[in-house]
Order: structure tokens, then sequence, then C-alpha cells
């Protein structure tokens, strides 16, 4: 008899393997309050007039829309911003607080993010579009001119109270040790309109490298193109160069060149793709591993247990974002947080009669029965899943 072959798991899951946000359509994720049946035709069947919205101001201050997106924001109990009010503050007086981009641009998108990005990267890498333009923006939020980008907002709106609003929005002073300034470029970042605006500011270049049959890939101002020859790519990088210098932007002469993925790395949203293998990017790795050892210093006042809770809050979330890397990488990050812990132990119980070894006198049971939540076991149930349970 001849025994069945063993069915080996990928080194790593495929970022296609996870559901998409792509294939959401403006019906499935517009906001009822906001698109009614009317306007979501309008846009559906391409009939606005002009190519320009006329009314939207009713829907900015609308009470109903501003309730819905309220419930939202303190649905995910966030941080407080920079104005120090927390959600619980909104909440308590909430009732005084209260466009269509490339099929490529993924950043501050409903129903997008990091993940759909990602994933076309891989689908055009694995296609042959191996030549990358690896571009970036020098100070883009903060260079962007305001005189074009409100004649970029006019071009879709003509309500005079919508404009009027984002231009008090774009002259907002800045205050900043005690004193205050207009800055003459740049959209305020940290607002719900910044990303909005940038998206918008960079929409054109979406289109224009699409028409030269070249595959973009946008998160707001981090961006790649992906290409089938060299030639290709170094005229995609022409063209980005000659539509930056005319929208008043710049390029970062040493973050911006051209690789050939399958012998030189390049990084995006935070992965590093060299060849047929992914793992975290340099600065990705190198922050979890610092916060990694913030947590397990030689000398703690607290149990392992509470120190394992604090590791696992972090390396859940962690693996959560770069679960689609290989392997390795999470068995690594596992024998280091194994190694710092019993090296803790150590500290605390000196006297060794039977001469063990760490290992020995700590096994990585010892670390499972205490709650450790180990990433290389995550990654062997996530592999075994194609919906990404873990």
């Amino acid at each position: 008899m001849t025994s069945k072959p063993k069915k080996c798991l990928p080194e790593r899951v495929p970022i296609s393997a996870t559901p998409a946000g792509e294939t959401l359509g403006i019906a499935q994720w517009a906001h009822r309050e906001v698109w009614t049946d009317r306007m979501l035709e309008t846009l559906l069947e391409n009939k606005v007039k002009g190519g320009k919205w006329h009314a939207l101001f009713d829907k900015v201050f609308s009470e109903l829309n501003l309730f819905t997106s309220a419930r939202t924001v303190l649905g995910k109990k966030g941080a407080a911003g920079v104005d120090q009010q927390t959600v619980d503050d909104f909440a308590e007086h909430e009732r005084d607080e209260i466009r269509s981009f490339h099929d490529r641009s993924f950043g501050f998108r409903r129903g997008r993010g990091c993940h759909d990005a990602l994933r076309v990267v891989e689908e055009k890498l694995e296609a042959g579009y191996v030549y990358v333009v690896d571009a970036d923006l020098k100070g883009y939020f903060d260079t962007i001119p305001k005189d074009r980008l409100l004649e970029m907002v006019q071009e879709n709106i003509s309500d005079r109270r919508v404009l009027s609003l984002i231009k008090s929005y774009l002259d907002q002073c800045i205050m900043e040790e005690l004193r205050t300034w207009t800055p003459e470029t740049g959209v305020p970042q940290g607002a719900v309109l910044s990303p909005v605006l940038a998206n918008l500011y960079l929409n054109p270049l979406d289109h224009l490298i699409a028409e030269a049959g070249c595959e973009m890939v946008r998160y707001a101002d981090d961006f790649v193109i992906l290409c089938r020859s060299l030639e290709e790519a170094q005229l995609a990088l022409s063209m980005v160069r000659t539509w930056v210098e005319s929208a008043g932007l710049t390029l970062h002469p040493d973050k911006t060149h051209i690789v050939d993925s399958r012998e030189t790395s390049f990084s995006f949203l935070g992965y590093s793709y060299r060849g047929k293998y992914i793992f975290p990017r340099k600065k990705s790795y190198a922050k979890i591993v610092s916060r990694i050892r913030e947590l397990t210093p030689r000398k703690s006042g607290q149990s392992i247990e509470c120190t394992i809770v604090q590791i696992n809050q972090v390396t859940r979330g962690w693996f959560g974002y770069f679960r689609h890397c290989h392997w390795r990488i999470f068995k690594d990050l596992d024998g280091m947080i194994r190694r710092r812990l019993r090296r803790q132990l150590k500290k605390r119980h000196r006297v060794n009669r039977k001469r063990q070894c760490r290992n020995h006198r700590w096994p990585n049971v010892y670390f499972t029965e205490r709650g450790f939540w180990s990433l290389r076991e995550a990654h062997f149930r996530f592999a075994q899943s194609r919906e990404g349970h873990y």
C-alpha cells in the first residue's frame, strides 16, 4: 500500500485568500441618511448635470447624518485628538457637537483598506508586473497648493456654502509653542476632511498612470507602480516626475527609484516584497522587537502572567496586520519572546539544583499554560483556514 502524500501548509497565506473590500459597490456602503435613491440612481447612471453636485450643504449639517457619524466614532472608543476631547466627553455634548475615486486608490475609503491594496500588489507581481516604481512624495500633506486644490474641488462641487466651509478649513491657523500662524500650503492633518482632499489632489495621477497601461496602487500619498518591463517603468517614472512638478509637489530624491522585484526588495504599507518572499519591512519589524523588549526587561516587578497578557495584546494586533508574511518571522518572534521571559525567570530563580538549561527548566508548554499566544501557531491556524480565522 502506498500512503497518501502529506498536504503541506503554505509558507505564508496569500493576501488574496481573504475577502477583499474592493468588490463592494457604492450602493452597498452608501449611507442612506445621505444618499437617497434618487441620488444613487443619478450617480450610478452618470446623470450628474455637468459632472458637478450643486446642492450638498444640507447633507453636511443634516442632523441624521451627524448623529449616525457620531455613533460610528463613539462605537470605536478611539483615543483623544489634539484637543484632548475623549469620546466620552463628546458623547456628553453630542447634540451640540454634532466623490468617486479611481479603483486603485485605497486610502481612507469605506470598504477598502491596506490589505486590499496589498492584495492587488501581490496579484500583479504574480502576473509578471515585476518592475516596480517605488515613489515617495516629500512632505505631501504639508506641500499641497491650496489654490489648486480648491480649483479641483470646484470642478466637482458648486455649492458655495460647502466651498466656503472647505476654504475656511484650509485657512485655519496653527498654534505651535504659543505662536499662531497660517501656512500658505498644505492640508491640516488629523481632521476628517484632510484624507478626502489629499485623495482628490492625487486622483488625476491615478488616471494618468492607468491610461499609460501601468498598474498604480495607492494608499493616500503612499504608492507603487507595477510594470512589465524596465522601459515601461522608466516611462512611468518620467510621467510621475513631470506630473508631480506641474502639481507643485516634490519627489523624495533618495526614496524614489525603480527596482526589479525579483532581485531587489521594495516596501509598501509596512510589507517588504522580494521575489516570492514577503516579510515585514525592517522598520516595522524593528518596532515590534523594540516594543517586546520594553515589556520584558531583565528586572520586572510584575508576574510572568501579567507580562504575557501585555505581550499578547501587542502581538495579536501586529499579527492581524502582518499575518500574510512568511511563517519564519513568527517563529523567530516567538523564540525571542520566550528567551526574554526565561531571562526574567532566571533572574528571579537563581538556585538551579538540577543544573538544567533554561529551555528545560521552563519549556514552551510552561508559557502556553500561562496564556502565551504563539504567533507561529496563530499562523498555522490561519494557513489552515482560507477564511482567515486564527
